[in-house]
């Protein structure tokens, strides 16, 4: 049996969430309208607005709850924003970034 998600169990979903990505059709089928900001951006638009964020952050420790917090709400994004910087990142979402973030 297959389930589908939808409404607020689809958003909490951090491997379904688009955020502001859906669009105004999978707005309707998903039921989402409401629970979203009526603006639709593409996920190009949400890479750039969180590549902006990491510019601003000042510590590798700064990135990388911007990036977890982005990993639980949003893992296709992540992943985008990963692999756009992937160089700069990998060292931020992986050790030695992780064991300062646990120390």
């Amino acid at each position: 049996m297959t389930r589908i998600l939808a409404g607020s169990i689809l958003l909490r979903d951090a491997r379904y969430n688009k955020g502001t990505a859906f669009s105004i059709e999978e707005r309707r089928l998903l039921r989402l309208e409401g629970l979203l900001p009526p603006v639709i951006s593409t996920q190009d638009d949400q890479v750039r607005r969180t590549l902006e964020q990491l510019d601003k952050c000042a510590t590798d420790i700064d990135k990388y709850i911007l990036m977890q917090g982005l990993s639980n709400r949003n893992q296709r994004l992540f992943y985008r924003v990963l692999q756009e910087r992937v160089t700069d990142l990998m060292p931020i979402v992986y050790t030695p970034t992780v064991g300062e973030a646990v120390r």
